[in-house]
């Protein structure tokens, strides 16, 4: 009875140290990126035990049987997603190559021991799928613009999932984001010339996102740094995709005010020789440029497009003094 006993409980002492343990199943990475190649992974303890076979199930369905007794030890089943690259697979883990969207799905690691105990554990882990989005591309923009114009520029990441999140910065400061059923804003810019803004539109297409945050702003003479704005944009994708595009435009540089066509302006004739401080009208001697009138002295250029108007009219005038001379002169006589 001693020795009955005693075996009785070395053996399930010994079923104990020899107990099947699931140590981790997981994914790596953390979350599978569309287009490129990712692993599965189970780890355990046999605990002295022999295996019997590892499993992987999808959605409930098998599609890989490992088992090390058997000729054929490794068979593989169709399952939608999933294409497995065995010359990289062990009894760990499982490499799956080229993602797609169907990839995703909560899978399964079963492990069973040999006889005579057969024990057998399990463990899911839930795969998830996500798709880098193309981008981001800034479009819009004028290459150059003056203070108070208004700049509508888009920022747009195509093909995302989860849908990507993107933000401005104007010369390195962040635009805060409006809902875009905010109508007020989104058809009547001129009342957010104050404080730039920033309007969220998507669309899906095969489960995937494209976004496109639109940046609304009036431009002040601040914006401008050493006659140049900056514009950049950012889409990130939890922690896992961050990029970023950064676009300069010039400032328009104010025009002069000076005359700048020769039809706009027409040069005085040279005064040098009518200004004379020290002399009197009589001891005076016109220039070739010069002509006195009834006392009055007009010059003349001969290059100005008003000389001969000036000219005919100076004609006129001695002309009609002539004539009210002699009459006076003719009226005393009589």
């Amino acid at each position: 009875m001693v020795t009955l006993g005693f075996l009785l409980v070395f053996g399930n002492l010994f079923r104990c140290l020899t107990s099947l343990k699931l140590n981790m199943v997981g994914v790596q990475p953390s979350k599978l990126i569309i287009g490129q190649n990712g692993k599965i992974q189970c780890k355990y303890n046999l605990e002295g035990a022999d295996l019997y076979s590892l499993k992987w199930y999808k959605n409930g369905v098998e599609f890989y049987r490992y088992m090390p007794g058997q000729e054929r030890k490794i068979t593989v089943y169709d399952a939608p997603g999933v294409t497995i690259d065995l010359q990289y697979s062990n009894k760990y883990e499982l490499h799956l190559r080229s993602i797609i969207l169907e990839s995703a799905g909560t899978y399964r690691c079963e492990v069973s021991t040999e006889a005579p105990d057969f024990n057998t554990l399990s463990e899911v882990v839930q795969v998830d799928v996500i798709s880098l989005p193309r981008g981001p591309k800034i479009s819009g923009l004028e290459a150059a613009y003056s203070p108070g114009d208004l700049i509508r520029a888009n920022c747009t990441a195509l093909n995302s999932l989860p849908p990507a999140s993107l933000i401005w910065y104007i010369n390195k400061e962040p635009v805060t984001s409006t809902p875009r059923n905010n109508r007020s804003l989104a058809y009547f810019p001129s009342s957010i010339q104050q404080q730039p803004v920033s309007f969220l539109q998507t669309s899906e297409e095969n489960n995937l996102t494209s976004s496109t945050l639109e940046a609304v702003f009036t431009l002040k003479l601040s914006h401008f740094q050493d006659g140049k704005l900056k514009l950049k944009c950012t889409a990130f994708l939890d922690e896992i995709f961050m990029r970023s595009e950064e676009v300069s435009v010039e400032q328009i540089q104010p025009q002069s005010t000076m005359f700048s066509s020769r039809d706009e302006y027409v040069p005085l004739a040279p005064t040098r020789d009518i200004y004379r401080p020290k002399g009197s009208l009589a001891d005076f001697q016109p220039s070739e440029n010069v002509r006195t009138v009834s006392g009055a002295v007009i010059a003349m250029d001969p290059k100005n497009p008003f000389h001969d108007l000036l000219n005919s009219k100076s004609q006129l005038i001695i002309s009609l003094t002539t004539i009210i001379v002699c009459s006076s002169f003719s009226i005393i006589l009589f």
